[in-house]
């Protein structure tokens, strides 16, 4: 009488088989619900950021002028809530609001929002987030306009003082004269 304690070969690379096909199919689902997740966290912060904003302008009753672009930076990372990334900050140098009045007198608000995660040298080690995005296209922020992982940040983005060079800021706004920083 045989004594069988254990699986036969076949038997083992049958399931390694089954559960590396498991694998192949689960990672890349998980992986996409993260970056989802992410974005979802970046659209919430940067729609807070903007409300904050808005808040501003009608809290000191600013006159906005037509040729001036608006710019709120970041001043506090705890307005908008918790950085997606574990090790990451908020980039409050680089996220920004930049307000505009067309020539219609309707108010055009865009967000840029970057989290950074520094290196021992002081460096940034990689840079996410969203560049400069129209509010109403933060729902569905085009693929050119997400950031991820970018090794050198501090070419990856405009700073909130150039704003102004941004080819949808000057199709909705012109191109602004001045620039006023708020804040």
């Amino acid at each position: 009488m045989l004594n069988k304690k254990g699986f036969t070969l076949v038997e083992l690379l049958a399931a390694f088989t089954i559960l590396g096909i498991i694998m192949l199919v689960a990672i890349p689902n998980v992986m996409g619900i993260l970056d989802r997740h992410k974005q979802d966290v970046y659209v919430n912060s940067a729609q807070r950021m903007i409300a904050l904003a808005k808040y501003q302008i009608s809290a000191n009753s600013m006159n906005l002028e037509r040729d001036t672009l608006y710019t709120f930076p970041l001043q506090s990372s705890t307005d908008i809530g918790e950085v997606p990334d574990e090790g990451y900050k908020w980039d409050t140098a680089g996220s920004a609001v930049a307000v505009c009045v067309d020539y219609e007198g309707i108010f055009h608000y865009f967000v840029q929002l970057m989290e950074f995660k520094e290196n021992a040298g002081g460096t940034y080690e990689n840079v996410n987030g969203v560049t400069w995005t129209e509010e109403s296209s933060l729902e569905d922020i085009p693929k050119n306009n997400y950031i991820k992982n970018s090794k050198d940040g501090t070419e990856s983005y405009v700073s909130s003082r150039n704003a102004n060079t941004v080819p949808d800021i000057k199709s909705k706004c012109g191109s602004p004269t001045k620039i006023k920083e708020v804040g």
